[in-house]
């Protein structure tokens, strides 16, 4: 089997990369910053090398459009969310076929296409090389009692930029936010902004941005999904760190701006492939905060720490009692008390806490790697 990747350096790339390898799967590679998504050079491309199927992390709608000239089957991973790019025309094209990790957004794709299954995420395991080589004292460096890498989310809050007329609804929208803060497990958005309050805002703002005629991407997706998911996000993650930070050493891997968290012991920006898993692994406990876009689904953040061997105390999210034991291979919280609360447990109790990342990380190396996930998706997409 020959497929062609198309790549555009999603950190998850990597370890596909070298699943295809040991699969013994034939890939050609081009780079997004290559042909800067040039439906010419793809098609050039395409009729000089022959391919089986074309697959990418995430859907570029214009790869679609020229598989559908080609009638080369076209396989999505969806690993984000939200990617307003579901939402274009050529979410209907036949070639599709979409492996998306949260329930909710791949029921609401499935109304443009038939070709959706809710497929959770993976984990890669070619970490062995990098923690091998790594002594005592260089490990040092990365091993903290609390960390989370990622974003703080307040560098990318289309949110703020948003201009209200009415200051009823500004005011009505962020007490809606602030409820969907601490709502793990609970995505109230929808039902609590009607569809006057979003035409309104929408209307209202001068930067609001939406679908183009024949694309589904409504002014509600953008206003709910985008900008209110990512503001409370923004939110969310600015609590949690300050509210943590305050009763224990909190470790943060970040390019945002923490000046608004003086407490935490800000690291800067870790590298994803040489420095990430090894925090994953010597960090006590790893906190994952999902994005509220995520709705229902686990984020890919939770498989990378488990693959690292890693202990993952993450927000509640609907979908991980189907994939995970709570309580024996990972640990969740419902408020920041009973974050603060397990986290001075598992920080005075190893024996648990390590039994809890051993029992992650087999649960992700025998049922959720992309060695077992990755046959299973393409065998799907070629039969249905």
């Amino acid at each position: 089997m020959r497929i062609l990747f198309y790549r555009y350096h999603s950190i998850c790339e990597t370890d596909i990369q070298k699943a295809f390898d040991q699969l013994g799967i034939e890939v050609k590679t081009l780079w997004n910053d290559q042909i800067c998504e040039d439906s010419e050079k793809i098609s050039d491309f395409l009729m000089k090398n022959e391919v089986n199927a074309v697959f990418s992390v995430n859907f570029f709608p214009f790869l679609s459009d020229v598989c559908n000239v080609f009638g080369l089957i076209y396989v999505s991973l969806v690993v984000d969310s939200p990617v307003l790019e579901l939402y274009s025309k050529s979410v209907s094209n036949k070639v599709n076929r979409f492996f998306i990790f949260d329930r909710k957004l791949s029921e609401e794709i499935s109304h443009f296409n038939d070709k959706v299954w809710h497929y959770p995420l993976s984990g890669g395991f070619y970490k062995e090389r990098l923690f091998n080589q790594k002594n005592a004292y260089e490990l040092k460096k990365y091993r903290h009692d609390i960390a989370f890498v990622g974003s703080l989310y307040t560098e990318k809050d289309p949110f703020m930029e948003l201009t209200f007329t009415d200051d009823y609804i500004k005011g009505y929208l962020e007490g809606i936010m602030a409820i969907q803060e601490f709502a793990y497990g609970a995505w109230i958005i929808d039902d609590a902004v009607s569809d006057e309050i979003v035409e309104k805002t929408a209307s209202g703002s001068k930067k609001f941005y939406y679908g183009k005629e024949g694309d589904y991407l409504t002014k509600r997706v953008v206003l709910t999904q985008l900008c209110m998911g990512n503001h409370v996000t923004a939110m969310e993650r600015q609590d949690t760190f300050e509210y943590l930070s305050k009763r224990f050493n909190v470790s943060l891997y970040t390019g945002s701006n923490t000046s608004k968290l003086p407490k935490v012991h800000a690291m800067g920006l870790a590298n994803s492939t040489e420095e990430m898993p090894l925090i994953f692994k010597e960090s006590k406990i790893n906190i994952n905060t999902t994005s509220k876009a995520i709705r229902t689904g686990l984020p890919q953040r939770i498989f990378d720490i488990m693959s690292c061997q890693g202990f993952v105390l993450s927000n509640y999210q609907e979908e991980i009692p189907e994939f995970f034991e709570i309580g024996q291979e990972i640990e969740v919280y419902t408020c920041l008390e009973e974050l603060a609360d397990k986290c001075s447990f598992y920080l005075e109790h190893e024996k648990e806490r390590k039994e809890i990342a051993q029992n992650g990380y087999k649960k992700v190396k025998d049922k959720y790697s992309y060695i077992k996930k990755i046959p299973e998706m393409f065998v799907t997409a070629f039969e249905r």
